[in-house]
């Protein structure tokens, strides 16, 4: 059935305010109960990244100690050492370009030198 008047506290409630809303109700042992779930979702969610990270950085796998904080530190240093190479990388093809602009322009210049040549052994002497 429809109601013609106005709408409930409970439905003027937003999803996430009944949910909180709804945990106040529970029992202090359903409480602790539902934190050790959604603790044990983050330490699992943790580890599975930290699993990813193992498996992404060459270094960790050669390593017998896979503690989290030495992941994460061979983790830290090997993006140090890639932010490195890419500038590195970035410092020879900017050379690189250079150098391909130097040469093009030396190959003209040796072409108008060629064709001055050719047009003075043209010329009587």
């Amino acid at each position: 059935m429809f109601r013609s008047g106005g709408s409930t506290k409970s439905e003027k409630m937003s999803p996430k305010k009944s949910a909180t809303a709804s945990r106040t109700d529970l029992s202090p042992v359903d409480r602790r109960t539902l934190h050790r779930l959604s603790e044990r979702k983050r330490r699992d969610s943790l580890k599975t990244s930290l699993d990813a990270l193992l498996m992404a950085v060459p270094d960790c796998l050669r390593q017998s100690d896979r503690s989290q904080k030495n992941v994460l530190l061979m983790a830290h240093n090997y993006i140090l050492t890639m932010l490195k190479t890419k500038q590195q990388t970035d410092l020879y093809a900017n050379e690189l370009t250079l150098l391909v602009m130097d040469n093009a322009r030396l190959k003209d210049d040796i072409n108008q030198l060629n064709a001055e040549y050719e047009f003075l052994r043209e010329l009587p002497q």
